[in-house]
């Protein structure tokens, strides 16, 4: 009878052994795959990014509503003193730093590929009409310095060159609303027709 009896008093011990947890170690409950923390990008990438996808995906030559004609974004690497001079093949401003340029490649989800350029004739073709001047049938864009308005509100200059009749250039004005920059407003700078 003691034997009938300790199988079952050994089995719930085994049971209980197993079952009790560490105080030092994780419970095995709760050993769940844990999303990957969110990349933190500087304010600046931010903007500069919501500028491109506006730029690139919305006012592009054929307009809001049409799918974008540009299969490459070709960035300088300087920036832009101002819209007058957005549409110069060779931006003279301050460089972009390589982190601010690395951030500005991470956040171009939904944009043609993106390449940072240190001169517009290593991609360019002035010869040629509408929107084939640049290679891989891109565009080669400025962006100038940011400018702050307000607290929370900043202009960036911003525009493209794209051949012969194709460029464009505006300034947009940029908003901070719940943690997020994004594009609030559009001056109208210059519709390139050269």
């Amino acid at each position: 009878m003691s034997n009938r009896t300790s199988a079952p008093l050994l089995f719930l011990a085994f049971i209980l052994v197993g079952c009790s947890t560490d105080p030092d170690g994780p419970d095995p409950g709760s050993l769940t795959a844990s999303p990957a923390p969110q990349p933190v990008f500087s304010s600046e990438s931010q903007i500069y990014s919501a500028v491109l996808h506006r730029l690139v995906l919305t006012d592009h030559p054929f307009g809001d509503g049409f799918p974008s004609p540009f299969k490459a974004v070709y960035i300088h690497e300087n920036r832009s003193s101002g819209i007058s001079d957005l549409f110069f093949l060779d931006a003279g401003g301050a460089p972009l730093e390589q982190l601010l340029k690395s951030e500005i490649e991470e956040m171009s989800d939904g944009l043609p590929p993106v390449e940072f350029i240190d001169q517009s004739d290593q991609v360019t073709d002035p010869a040629r009409q509408g929107a084939t001047g640049v290679q891989n049938d891109g565009a080669v864009v400025g962006l100038s310095a940011i400018v702050e308005r307000t607290e929370g509100i900043v202009e960036v200059g911003a525009g493209y060159w794209c051949g012969v009749d194709c460029g464009y250039g505006s300034t947009y004005v940029v908003e901070e609303m719940n943690g997020r920059w994004q594009v609030t407003d559009v001056i109208l700078g210059s519709v390139v027709v050269s």
